[in-house]
């Protein structure tokens, strides 16, 4: 049974946080993440709410329509409940990275923390050298290799991780068991709880899952489950079309979830998957890169609305995870500093640059900030070096303080400029790049089509999506980014209601696409076809041959 959204939720012992960063799953500007609302994926709701709490969609679902301009606050969305897996690049085992190499000092909580050992007894995994950067969309789950995507689906109480591999064409659970149901913890797919708890990162042959512990609690069951009936939530959508007995299946996997620690899941289809648990520390971090052997994070602070705090103004806690042995290690970016993606071999950050301190009262840092630049850097985590790649003033348009970044597309770092409309948000004006010599174009002047945001990556292709004001999200063309042409996208889907929208890119230059839907925007089916033919308005696609568990 597919579970639909539940109401959100507080939940003793839990705590959640937000960031003000960019990345993708942080409901920012990081559009190379972007899709059409009315194509979810797999098992996936239409406009669902997250349970236990709020969190932010990608960046198309935070854009309203440049028509009507919606206030920028309104930007935090709620997350999918039927949330998604990921996973990610190639590794072999490599020492771990030394410590960060900055002047900012570590914040008191940055020391190194060791981890236990793994949950059970199992071969170590072989990671690969650590090469490029890989962005990870921790807001939907899903990744994509190259040589399969991979994604979760919604069950009562727990999720499944998916593989779509490309050269079969074919859809599977991660899970060779032979006669698994796929239906307990024994199974290496299954994991309790809502699926936008988990981030996927393959390396080498293994999948590893990060399991963030944003609603960590450490009530026992019965003390759970009697707070759960006395909240009233049984007799509220969608708990009032459950049995009971499917009602108390799906908030023992919510439990068995929030009684997790972080912690690090090593999956091997054939023979199931360990478990290294972390402090807790870490459970309010979010794992936003990889580069092939180490993870990438930083910690969720404060919400977006709220820039001012004492939390928030000092060194941006982040962590690092070796892949290979699960161990951990905190360190410090530089103040304001945040991850917004992969780029050229290292980590694209912004941080502001003012010419004194910024103060923790909020007054005054609304104040001082007027003033600050916001400076674009490449950074190499695993060294500390830094390059200034360009610097954009303040503007109070820039919603996620991000530098109004929008994604990484072909190699370039892509930027909006905005105009402040009063009372009802800004509008697009201009569209610009920076490469990683720091040469900036402007590929826009003026923006062509108000309603277009720029959306999923297609590699040479930038999916456009038109945006509807609060109803869905509609691919409209292609932008080539090689020769600025703009491609309308005609295909539609073969069932259901929706957009054809993208959701990988092979290796051998394929997309797989969403080509059907069912009545509640619900993906039923994906397709494989090579870029350049759907440019050219081509629907000969290889069907998929998809999982129907």
């Amino acid at each position: 049974m597919v579970l639909q959204p539940e109401p959100a939720e507080n939940v003793k012992g839990g705590s959640v946080s937000k960031h003000p960063s960019t990345h993708a799953m942080r409901c920012g500007c990081h559009a190379g993440e972007a899709r059409a609302k009315a194509a979810p994926r797999s098992g996936e709701a239409a406009e669902p709410v997250r349970p236990e709490g709020p969190y932010p969609l990608p960046f198309t679902t935070c854009l309203k329509n440049q028509k009507k301009e919606a206030p920028m606050k309104n930007c935090i969305s709620i997350i999918l409940t039927a949330a998604m897996t990921l996973t990610l690049a190639a590794c072999t085992a490599a020492p771990d990275p030394p410590p960060l190499a900055t002047p900012t000092p570590e914040p008191t909580a940055a020391a190194a923390a060791p981890t236990p050992e793994p949950m059970a007894a199992a071969a170590a995994p072989t990671p690969a050298p650590a090469a490029d950067f890989y962005t990870l969309k921790s807001y939907d789950g899903s990744f994509d290799d190259g040589t399969a995507y991979y994604e979760f689906t919604q069950r009562l109480g727990y999720a499944l991780l998916l593989k779509t591999d490309y050269a079969t064409a074919v859809q599977s659970v991660c899970c060779a068991v032979p006669g698994c149901g796929h239906d307990t913890d024994a199974c290496p797919a299954y994991f309790p709880g809502r699926a936008g708890r988990y981030t996927v990162v393959a390396a080498g042959d293994t999948v590893y899952v990060w399991h963030t512990s944003f609603f960590y609690t450490d009530q026992s069951w019965d003390d759970f489950w009697a707070e759960k009936q006395a909240s009233g939530i049984r007799n509220a959508a969608p708990y009032d079309t459950l049995t009971d007995d499917e009602f108390e299946a799906d908030y023992r996997g919510i439990w068995a979830e929030q009684s997790t620690p972080p912690c690090l899941y090593a999956i091997d289809p054939a023979a199931g998957k360990t478990r290294t648990d972390l402090p807790l520390t870490y459970r309010d971090y979010t794992m936003d890169a990889c580069d092939g052997s180490t993870l990438y994070g930083e910690q969720m602070i404060a919400p977006y609305s709220s820039q001012a705090s004492a939390g928030k103004i000092g060194p941006t806690p982040a962590c690092r995870i070796d892949l290979a042995t699960g161990q951990a290690e905190t360190f410090a970016l530089e103040p304001t500093e945040h991850y917004l993606a992969g780029f050229d071999g290292a980590l694209l950050t912004r941080r502001y640059v003012t010419d004194a301190p910024l103060p923790t009262d909020a007054e005054q840092y609304a104040a001082a900030i007027q003033s600050a630049t916001v400076e674009i850097d490449r950074l190499d985590p695993r060294t500390g070096a830094r390059t200034s790649l360009t610097e954009r003033p303040y503007s109070d348009a820039d919603y996620e303080k991000n530098g109004c970044f929008i994604g990484v597309y072909n190699g370039k770092a892509y930027f909006e400029e905005r105009t402040i409309i009063p009372g009802s948000g800004f509008r697009r004006t201009v569209l610009t790049t920076v490469d990683a010599e720091g040469r900036a174009e402007t590929v826009w002047d003026p923006w062509p089509q108000a309603e277009w945001v720029l959306g999923d990556d297609g590699g040479r292709y930038i999916w456009l999506y038109r945006d509807n004001y609060n109803t869905s999200y509609a691919a409209c063309a292609l932008l080539d980014t090689e020769t600025g042409q703009i491609t309308p996208v005609t295909q539609a889907l073969q069932t259901g209601s929706g957009a054809v929208s993208l959701r990988g890119k092979a290796h051998d230059g394929r997309w797989l696409v969403v080509i059907g839907a069912d009545s509640v925007g619900r993906t039923t089916d994906y397709g494989l076809i090579d870029a350049d033919q759907f440019a050219a308005g081509s629907t000969d696609w290889q069907p998929v041959a998809m999982w129907q568990g």
